[in-house]
């Protein structure tokens, strides 16, 4: 602990306080006490600073315990320990009272001193009231809000059967850092509502445990099935419906080595024992499932270390135990650098399906091509190709550091890179005959000269996907969102923390979610899903769009409607006909609408249609959008 006055601005001007460590909470009681709680093992501390007129500090102690949280109340603070909890008012009075038996060793908080609300983990929020008799009645037994598990997200992928699912970022070029260890977030979004789809909520076993997964790969012969890979905890393969049939595959000193569902494939390494890397992995055409591993006590050793391994379908599916499992089948890569953000890429397009992208993951790394001709079982006629530079259309070697994200346009063939500064793209049999040829897209100025720029030149591109109109979408780290045509030589439209509703502008990942017509984003501060524009009518053709389109339980925003004749007077009515909301007048061909009636109410679920005047005095009024709200 440090004291100092703020107006100073130099942090060496303040002096230490004594007698503190592993401050967990400082908070602020009056205009001249602050409460300090501290934390360490199974002990820990509650003290008070209080400063006096003459500008000096007294510290009391106030309570030695094992605490848990210190929060804020009506009155002063609240604290929380094992199983005691203490009321501390402004002139430091306490009260204490023993907690209820199912909350010991819990975090809590209450404003009025009576209402706790009580934090139990995986089961959520859990209210209780504590009466003048002292005895405790639940209120609310678990409160868990309709949120993803899931907070900064870079595996995002819709499920036909389960929605939307998002997973919790794995180690990567954005994600370097192993110091903060997260267990599998997955959560699904299926009909308006979240649900956690992990083991960590649903079947708690270490035999399932895996930090900071990576991917979401579906099995297409049995979509229940979806795998991820960890630097740490292997190569998981998550059932959907069944968590405890779960199987994960992993090192001999894996924690998890309780049980019939952790298979080892390799002895712990020397060094790194607690490692086992497994990239994201992903599927190819024939069903086959591919994972990038490399081997870090040969990587020590200056020794080739990297290695593809792939899971054929029929070894998959009868691999249902350790007792049962086939084993992967591997493919050595020598000379090829290795890392913990290697990913590899099967292709999918009609010339490229029996080619494989290797990316190492390291500085100025360029991929591999490996062509297996279809012939797994026979490595001997499989053809490599190592790109050594990245050269332009121009003829200009490409400036970057890393490669950071891939996207195969199903469309077109085209496979995209997003670099540490910038985008490139090329078809895969050019660049293999051509040896490193790719296409820098050019944006035009548009300013009367046949000057152009680059296309998010100098940018760090973490994400790029494509929306059901083949808009291009590119998640920066720092930027926010730019869209723009299929082609990327044209900007369409970009979204920026400051400019729009999105949370913030380092993008992680986005992804088309056909259930509500939205693009499911991620950012630093969290996800957020952006509805698309959608043009609706009802038998007349119409430019104008209502947006978000449905109206979702949890959405109490405005929806905008765009594309109207400017100062057209605008209403909404319901499928009947009859008058919900007198909107006003679109100015500027805008128009806004808040989702209640006249009576400032808000409306029940069902569809609503816009109605739009052709002209300011609107005579006539005719459908131009229609709405679906849900409730």
């Amino acid at each position: 602990m440090y004291a100092g006055l703020i107006s100073d601005r130099n942090f060496t001007s303040f002096e230490k306080i004594n007698g503190y460590r592993d401050v967990e909470r400082v908070v602020r009681l009056g205009d001249n006490r602050i409460i300090v709680s501290q934390i360490y093992g199974w002990g820990g501390e509650v003290r008070a600073l209080t400063l006096d007129a003459a500008g000096a500090l007294t510290d009391k102690l106030l309570i030695n315990y094992y605490i848990k949280s210190l929060e804020l109340n009506r009155a002063g603070v609240t604290v929380s320990g094992y199983d005691e909890i203490w009321d501390i008012d402004k002139d430091l009075n306490m009260s204490h009272y023993p907690k209820y038996d199912e909350d010991k060793d819990t975090k809590l908080a209450s404003w009025d001193q009576k209402t706790c609300y009580v934090a139990r983990g995986v089961d959520g929020i859990c209210i209780r009231r504590l009466g003048e008799d002292g005895a405790w009645t639940l209120v609310n037994e678990g409160i868990v809000p309709n949120a993803s598990n899931a907070y900064k997200c870079d595996n995002m992928v819709y499920h036909p059967s389960y929605g939307m699912l998002v997973r919790n970022h794995g180690i990567s070029q954005t994600f370097v850092s192993q110091d903060v260890n997260t267990p599998d977030y997955i959560s699904s979004l299926k009909g308006l509502e979240w649900s956690p789809m992990s083991p960590a909520f649903r079947y708690p076993s270490p035999m399932f445990e895996q930090w900071n997964p990576k991917g979401i790969a579906v099995d297409p012969r049995n979509p229940d099935h979806v795998y991820s890979g960890s630097v740490l905890h292997g190569l998981m393969r998550l059932d959907l419906a069944n968590p405890s049939n779960s199987l994960r595959l992993s090192r001999d000193n894996d924690p998890g080595k309780i049980g019939d569902r952790l298979v080892v494939v390799q002895p712990a390494f020397k060094e790194f024992e607690a490692s086992c890397p497994f990239s994201a992995p992903a599927f190819d055409d024939y069903g086959n499932l591919w994972a990038t591993w490399w081997d870090f006590d040969l990587w020590k050793g200056g020794q080739d270390c990297a290695e593809i391994w792939y899971w054929t379908p029929e070894d998959r599916l009868a691999s249902q135990d350790a007792a049962s499992y086939k084993p992967m089948k591997r493919i050595k890569l020598p000379g090829a650098g290795a890392s913990n953000y290697s990913v590899i890429v099967p292709l999918h397009g009609a010339s490229s399906r029996n080619i494989l992208m290797y990316i190492s993951g390291g500085w100025e790394s360029c991929p591999i091509f490996i062509d297996h001709k279809g012939t797994l079982d026979n490595q001997n006629d499989d053809e490599r190709t190592n790109i050594q530079h990245l050269i332009d259309q121009d003829g200009s070697e490409v400036d970057f550091a890393y490669i950071l994200s891939v996207f195969e346009d199903a469309s077109t063939g085209l496979v995209w890179l997003g670099l540490d500064k910038g985008v490139v793209n090329f078809k895969p049999a050019d660049i293999i005959r051509t040896g490193g040829r790719v296409n820098r897209i050019k944006v035009s100025r548009n300013d009367g000269t046949n000057l152009a720029d680059y296309l998010l030149d100098g940018v760090w591109i973490n994400c790029i996907t494509s929306d059901p109109s083949g808009r291009k979408w590119f998640g920066t780290n720092g930027g926010g969102i730019v869209v723009t045509s299929s082609d990327g030589t044209e900007v369409l439209r970009t979204y920026t923390s400051s400019g729009s509703e999105l949370p913030d502008d380092a993008v992680y990942g986005i992804c088309y979610n056909p259930d509500n017509n939205s693009m499911m984003i991620s950012t630093d501060k969290g996800l957020a899903e952006l509805y698309l524009s959608t043009a609706t009518s009802s038998g007349s053709k119409s430019n104008a769009v209502a947006y978000p389109n449905p109206v979702r339980p949890d959405y109490f925003g405005y929806v905008t409607i765009e594309g109207l004749a400017d100062n057209a007077l605008v209403k909404i009515v319901d499928a009947g006909g009859g008058l919900i909301k007198e909107v006003g007048f679109a100015a500027g061909g805008e128009a806004r609408w808040d989702v209640t009636n006249l009576n400032s109410k808000r409306v029940p679920g069902g569809v609503y249609y816009v109605m739009a005047s052709g002209s300011p005095d609107g005579d006539s009024f005719s459908a131009v959008a229609k709405i679906l709200v849900v409730n």
